[in-house]
């Protein structure tokens, strides 16, 4: 009994669903011909009671051009029933860049006079723990070849959003929905992090470096089963798919060297929800390690990377690997705790890179004897001297929401502010410092507009 209630309450909510869709859909005006189409019908009970000229005049004009708009373009939208709508979206889309677009291709059809097409994004744009923006933006065409969307985003993240295809009239009154609803998941990238010095590494500590010399007489290979961190070009693709699994191939003598850098992002807090300081904190510190690592890769394609966050454990060993790590960049957030992934630890790791924030209050605690030290990490304090007119110059003023950009639109949560507690002190330099390590810090000041 209750499940056949329960089915027929599901029957009933998705009947309910596709008839507040189909409206939705059908319904032939704008906000703006809403309100227009409202005052003239007011405007016809006025003209009855009162016999006033002008009231007639007006509403009759007026829902005479809307019925003619509306017409016009339910009839042209019935003959561009299915547009053939191409969605382009190649491109790395980058957080405070404002050359951003996304490109729709049209096709052949074209709009009447009066008419355009119109292309609507719409969708929550998720960059931490509950702090969502809502993105709308819109972007028309009168040739119905292509639109373009400009997008700007404050921070990197993840957007999930819904696209409609619309024809409008050029006064803003009508509407005829176009095509089904299209779906996208948008990761916005970090952007590369300007006007750092050049990296300089310990050629004896940096890396793990084996050379093997080869002989023409002994290459002669073995098989193992996959490990991470084996090459994608080591594996033996034709005895993996012969026995079902992956299958490693082992020169014993190779001319290649391979260089391993341990990086740690340690994605920390432990404050219970983000505020928008911490997010540019957050987000800096991504940008900071993602030129970290392009930088490096460009300049020495040899070096591979293993990467350990709060989350996972990754291993970058090509350029496209880069590519991936940028956009998995835009779904990290903060975590509570102090806790990196498991299988973080690393035996032998005689020199470690770490990215950090002023929230990451475990940072110091997490530090290993016997251990060498290169900590990247932005920073809210003052420096020891105090506020002098040489200190200011060396801090990084970043305003959250630009005005001079189209943004989204932020929820209540931009009134947040951080509690005193959840910025962590300054015992990372001494800790740093006793271990011989160096630590490389970017002081931000954080502005809302």
């Amino acid at each position: 009994m209750n499940d056949s209630q329960d089915r027929q309450s599901e029957a009933g909510e998705s009947s309910a669903s596709g008839f507040w869709y189909t409206i939705a859909y059908y319904y032939p005006l704008t906000i703006t011909g809403s309100i227009l189409f409202a005052v003239s019908l007011y405007l016809v009970g006025y003209t009855f009671g009162t016999l006033n000229v002008f009231a007639a005049v007006f509403s009759t004009l007026s829902l005479l051009i809307l019925f003619v708009l509306v017409l016009d373009g339910r009839l042209q939208a019935l003959r561009l029933q299915n547009p053939d709508v191409v969605w382009e979206n190649s491109g790395p889309i980058v957080a405070r860049l404002t050359d951003i677009k996304q490109r729709l291709h049209l096709g052949t059809g074209q709009p009447h006079w009066f008419y355009r097409f119109h292309f609507v994004i719409r969708g929550p744009f998720e960059a931490g723990r509950d702090t969502s923006f809502l993105l709308r933006e819109e972007g028309a065409s009168s040739r119905g070849s292509e639109i373009d969307i400009p997008l700007y985003f404050p921070v990197s993240g993840v957007a999930r959003v819904v696209g409609r295809m619309y024809l409008k009239d050029v006064f803003g009154l009508t509407r005829a929905r176009l095509g089904r609803e299209q779906y996208r998941t948008i990761h916005v990238q970090p952007p590369l992090l300007p006007g750092k010095p050049p990296l300089h590494f310990r050629n004896a500590a940096s890396f793990e470096s084996t050379r093997r010399m080869r002989n023409a007489d002994e290459e002669k290979y073995y098989m193992r089963e996959y490990q991470p961190g084996d090459r994608l070009k080591d594996l033996n693709w034709k005895a993996s798919f012969r026995i079902g699994e992956m299958i490693t191939r082992i020169a014993p003598k190779s001319p290649e060297e391979s260089r391993l850098l341990h990086v740690e992002f340690r994605n920390f807090t432990s404050a219970p929800l983000d505020t928008p300081a911490a997010l540019l904190h957050l987000n800096f510190a991504k940008s900071w390690l993602l030129a970290f690592i392009s930088q490096i890769k460009r300049d020495h394609p040899e070096f591979r990377f293993r990467i350990v966050t709060a989350q996972d454990v990754i291993l970058i060993e090509s350029e496209s690997d880069v590519h991936d790590f940028a956009n998995r960049l835009a779904s990290i957030a903060f975590v509570r705790g102090g806790v990196l992934a498991q299988g973080s630890g690393v035996a032998g790791a005689s020199e470690k890179f770490i990215f950090s924030t002023p929230y990451d209050k475990g940072l110091a605690g997490a530090l290993q004897p016997g251990v060498i030290y290169s900590v990247f990490r932005t920073t809210t304090r003052a420096s020891a001297s105090g506020e002098r007119a040489a200190d200011e110059k060396k801090i990084r003023r970043v305003r959250f929401l630009p005005l001079e950009h189209r943004v989204p639109y932020p929820g209540l949560w931009l009134f947040r502010r951080d509690g005193a507690d959840h910025v962590a002190g300054s015992d990372v330099n001494a800790a740093v410092a006793g271990r011989g390590g160096r630590l490389i810090e970017e002081r931000l000041k954080v502005s809302l507009l």
